[in-house]
């Protein structure tokens, strides 16, 4: 069963003024979805799987940066692609790596896109309507 349910976006950012820019981006184009934000890769993983504190909430889509302290995000695509659970999870990379290797890497491990963050507010806001409009339109599986 298909369900139109306000999902979680799920940013994995270290870097609080990236993080203050993107939750500002997403209120500002009026996105209907809870947020939440983890540090980091290792973080990532345990709130999804609910490890000492209550699980990300379905649906969810995960913002995930590459450049992150502990398990890099690269790392952390592919410990999610390797969980029954979560492989087929929707991942946005936004990053500022322009390195064609971590887009690559990126899309072999099935991210739904690679964005590059830019000073340049245009284009993030708009990366930022794009998802509106895709989150506005997908419809996904309720658990």
């Amino acid at each position: 069963m298909f369900a139109k349910s306000r999902p979680t976006i799920l940013l994995v950012e270290d870097d609080d003024v990236d993080a203050m820019l993107i939750e500002r981006k997403i209120k500002k184009c009026r996105l209907e979805a809870m947020f939440e934000r983890v540090d980091g890769g290792l973080e990532a993983l345990q709130a999804l799987r609910g490890q000492g504190r209550p699980p990300i909430r379905r649906p969810f889509l995960i913002l995930l940066d590459l450049n992150i302290p502990g398990m890099s995000g690269h790392e952390f695509l592919y410990e999610l692609r390797s969980d029954p659970d979560f492989q087929d999870s929707v991942v946005i990379i936004l990053t500022t790596s322009r390195h064609e290797a971590d887009m690559r890497r990126a899309y072999d491990a099935h991210a739904a896109g690679y964005v590059i963050k830019e000073a340049n507010n245009e284009s993030m806001d708009v990366f930022f309507n794009m998802l509106r409009a895709y989150l506005d339109v997908v419809r996904f599986p309720s658990d």
